[in-house]
């Protein structure tokens, strides 16, 4: 009854859902609403499609994209500032001046760099108009990065929100720098409890193995910027690797050689080469004989050790699965 799907509703909601159907098979009830809500997503999946190929139009050439993104108040106006080495955007106590995503093209160590700083993303139910746009603007400002730059401020350790920004990032597959800023206000020991805390956070949020680096520094002093600098083009670099297939093949029989896969039903099963597909961020494609084989924790042990051995520390290491296709499977012996 509908008071009963009321109370339902309001128990859904409590789980963060926005978009759920009552529905009864048997008596061919919301039927038709699955197919609309199928439609609707189908739609907005392509949607995204071609923008994703828009924006890997704009990501073509050799400047470097660099977001800051972070929490309101975190800093990232006075950093954008210091690195700059001038007042270009406005910096203040209060939360939430920054509106739109502002971006500066400039060469940095001998780079050519846009840095873009953004609105701060906070958790509301109640948001204005203007606060959603900022919101769209720093979302997209993230596809269109090359470096993301999570800036926590030390003095207010960081909550769930800082993790879905990193989760956000590391899933779009781009460069994720965590810079501690304020981190004069903690001592040494504190500053490595919150590191370790992150990494062990962002390790249950996130799939793809990667171990996000970590910078602390002090925007308003300009102390560890050179250190952030260092690391960003470092990261950017590994994120443009491109492995040749033979130096691939030979790694992946040393690995297999050491740990196998486990059997299925049984069976071995055999991982008959790998090919790199595609950089930013480093893709590869494993074929095998037989594709249930392959565990996702073979998949992490695989990539663990990739990261390892190539020097990719830092960015995502993305990996498929294939059958590789026998050409005489169909021909008589």
């Amino acid at each position: 009854n509908e008071k009963k799907i009321a109370i339902t509703s309001k128990e859904i909601y409590k789980f963060g859902f926005n978009d759920f159907i009552f529905t009864s098979a048997e008596h061919a009830i919301g039927i038709k609403d699955i197919l609309l809500l199928l439609k609707k997503e189908i739609d907005l999946a392509s949607k995204r499609l071609e923008e994703e190929e828009k924006i890997e139009k704009e990501l073509a050439g050799n400047r470097i994209h660099i977001v800051i993104v972070g929490r309101p108040n975190a800093g990232k106006s006075t950093l954008v500032n210091k690195i700059l080495g001038e007042d270009r955007v406005i910096t203040g106590d209060k939360a939430g001046i920054t509106r739109d995503a502002i971006s500066i093209d400039f060469t940095l160590l001998g780079h050519h760099v846009k840095l873009v700083d953004t609105a701060g993303i906070r958790k509301s139910n109640n948001k204005e108009d203007l606060e959603k746009l900022s919101i769209y603007e720093t979302s997209r400002a993230l596809r269109l990065a090359h470096v993301c730059v999570l800036l926590i401020d030390a003095s207010n350790p960081f909550v769930f929100q800082d993790l879905v920004i990193a989760g956000e990032i590391l899933r779009e597959g781009r460069i994720l720098v965590i810079a501690i800023n304020k981190k004069d206000l903690l001592t040494e020991k504190e500053l490595f409890d919150m590191q370790k805390q992150m990494e062990e956070e962002i390790g249950k949020l996130v799939r793809d193995v990667v171990s996000p680096k970590f910078c602390f520094i002090s925007a308003k002093e300009g102390e560890g910027l050179i250190h952030l600098y260092r690391t960003i083009f470092k990261l950017y670099e590994n994120w443009n690797t491109k492995i040749k297939t033979n130096a691939l093949n030979n790694w992946v029989k040393q690995r297999v050689g050491k740990n196998p896969p486990p059997l299925l039903n049984g069976k071995e099963v055999k991982i008959k080469y790998i090919t790199q597909t595609k950089i930013r961020p480093p893709s590869f494609t494993i074929f095998v004989n037989r594709k249930d084989g392959i565990t996702h924790s073979y998949l992490r042990y695989l990539s663990n050790a990739l990261i390892k051995d190539f020097g990719l520390e830092g960015v995502v290491a993305r990996f498929s699965v294939k059958v590789s296709d026998n050409p005489y499977s169909n021909k008589k012996s």
